[in-house]
Parts: structure tokens; sequence; C-alpha cells
């Protein structure tokens, strides 16, 4: 059993040798960062461990490390209730959050302050990024059913498998944190990364292992729908504990502050009901498509990924690697199979005299 936090407000002696250690936490861990909307800043975050007594009162040691910074005079500093912010020229902040070793729980498990709360507060950071970063290295069983009538109606081969620079479960991360920044606008309400998160990833993991889904889209709605079913609840209580560290609870303001609680439902019915309409809008034309997208992501972010995949497929073109099969107008790679017997024509460039 822990001991009873320390309550007292007395300065920590000095430490000669608190062999510090700095490493990032969150988003930036494992790429999962969205761009800001309009003047927001990045925001980056950072644990720097101590080796210092448990004993140490919190507050004391939170304002040791603001004290610390502030000797430098260069930085813009702000006490936050878990961390201290380090600003920079209004283009992002780093929010460093001091911790000590947990020495109940072991290795990588750290205590964190936590003035809301009063007393130290359990946390694992590091082994979280590690346990996210393998789930994300999964990959989903995908039957590929529309590939497969491609293949029988097309005179050409299918066009690939799509590839992603990130693993998917960082890209679904990524749209449902834009689809909630763009819902709340920086309401403190909002849910918060790491729920979105963990939840995302927990289900990702289970339906990698115990399902098989007929293409990525399908898995990817069947993830976000789950994601409630990973809440742990336990009575009136509703909780997301780190799977590195239970005890660590980041949905832990839903019982003080059951707004919170209802937002996170909110937004994920919210986001049920776009991926839907987005789905639906695909067999609408391209304006029906960009206009769902845009609503549920942001039109500068829908915009921006539109044009490139506009110069992608140009580039393909006009390098001979896609073409439109004569019966079916497909576009499928320029690679006919043995067996096959229709050439696949190269898709005409686009000039303005159509030359």
């Amino acid at each position: 059993m822990r001991a009873s936090p320390a309550t007292s407000t007395t300065k920590p002696a000095r430490c000669v040798n608190t062999d510090p250690a700095i490493y990032p936490q969150g988003s930036i861990n494992i790429e999962t960062t969205v761009k800001p909307i309009q003047d927001a800043e990045f925001d980056v975050d950072v644990i720097c461990r101590l080796l210092v007594s448990e004993r140490t009162p919190h507050t004391a040691f939170l304002d040791l490390i603001f004290e610390r910074l502030k000797q430098r005079g260069i930085y813009t500093l702000k006490r936050m209730n878990r961390c201290i912010r380090v600003q920079y020229a209004n283009e992002f902040h780093i929010d460093i959050t001091p911790g000590i070793p947990d020495v109940d729980l072991g290795p990588e498990n750290i205590l964190i302050t936590d003035k809301e709360l009063g007393r130290w507060k359990e946390s694992n950071p590091k082994d979280y990024g590690v346990w996210f970063k393998a789930v994300a290295r999964l990959s989903p069983k995908i039957r590929y059913a529309e590939r497969e009538v491609m293949a029988k109606f097309a005179a050409a081969e299918p066009l690939p498998t799509p590839k992603f620079s990130k693993p998917m479960l960082n890209r679904i991360v990524q749209l449902m944190k834009r689809h909630r920044d763009i819902m709340f606008d920086g309401h403190k309400d909002a849910p918060i990364s790491a729920v979105i998160t963990t939840l995302a990833a927990e289900s990702y993991a289970h339906h990698v292992q115990h399902g098989t889904f007929s293409t990525k889209v399908d898995f990817l709605h069947t993830v976000i729908a789950d994601m409630p079913a990973f809440i742990t609840r336990t009575g009136i209580e509703e909780r997301v504990p780190n799977p590195k560290n239970p005890l660590e609870n980041y949905a832990d303001k839903w019982l003080a502050k059951p707004q919170r609680r209802k937002a996170f439902h909110a937004w994920h019915e919210a986001a049920i009901v776009h991926l839907d309409q987005i789905l639906d809008s695909i067999d609408k034309g391209k304006e029906a498509l960009f206009g769902t997208l845009s609503e549920a992501y942001g039109p500068g972010v829908v915009k921006s990924a539109t044009l490139k995949q506009a110069a992608l497929r140009r580039a393909q073109t006009e390098a001979r690697i896609v073409g439109v099969t004569k019966s079916s107008g497909i576009v499928a790679p320029i690679a006919v199979a043995p067996s096959q017997s229709e050439s696949v024509p190269p898709v005409r460039p686009h000039t303005v005299f159509g030359t």
C-alpha cells in the first residue's frame, strides 16, 4: 500500500545528484500530433524526472523547477496544474512535467505533481509509448472484396493497397483529434487526447486480434465506433486507465466534472455521424465529399490533401504509371497480367487545348 501523501509545505532539501532525465511524453512521443487550428500553438510535452524522495511536498518540487528555469531569465514561464509551461515566441510551448520515481511500482513508473489533487499522481508515459507503438505495428485482417471485383471486371491489375507514411492507428488518432478540435474550438471541456488515444488503441488492438474486415474503411469505422466499449465502469464512475499503470486514470476529471464525460460521449456520437456522412458522400461526387470532409476536419486541411492527391495522380498519369481500362473506365496501373488481353491505354495529359 502506498503511504499517505505528504501535506507539508516546507521546501525540499537540495539534492547533490538528482540524476535528471528528460524525455517526451504524449502525442510527440507516439507521433499523433495534429496541426493546431488557426492561431493555436504547437504543444510539446516532456517529463523531467529527478531522483527526489516521495516525501518531498509536490508543490515545493514544482516551485523548485520553476525557480531554476526562472534563473535563466530568457523564458516566459507559466505555472500549470501538473507542469511548467515554457513559451517560445507564440509559436509553440513546452510543458515540463516534473516527476519522481515511483518506488512502489518500479521501473518506469513515476509520480507527477498535481495541484488540483493536492498530492503526487501515478503515471507511466514511457511504457505507455512502448505499448502504443506495439499496437500500431499490428495489421488488421482485410479480405479486400472490392479488389477481387476489380480484378474480375477490369482488364488490369487493381490499384495497390494504400500505403501510409505512418501506421494506420496513428492516422485514426489524428483524424479523431482533428475532429475534436473542429467541434470544440478550444473549449475546456473537449475530450483530452489521452482519452481518445487510449480508447482508439484499445479498440484497434481488440479488432486486429479478433476480426476480419472487407476493407480498411470498414475496419476504421469499427474501431472508432467501438471506442466507448473499452471504458472501464465501476458503479457510476467511468475510467480510462493507462494500460501500463492502472492507477493512472485519464478520465479522472469525469466524476467531479460530469460535463466532461458528457462532452466525450457527445463528441464520439458526432464523430460516428460524420464518418457515416463521409462514406455516404463518396458516390455523390467530389464536391459532396469535399464538403463533408471539410465540415469534419476543416476546409484548409482537406483542400491541402486534395491538391496533394491530384498532383500525385497527375504525376502517375504523365509517367504512364496509371491508365483507364477501355471497357470499365477504372483507373488502374499500366501493368497487365499475362492471362489478360485488354491493354490499358494511358490517360491523355490535361492541357488547355487538349493536345
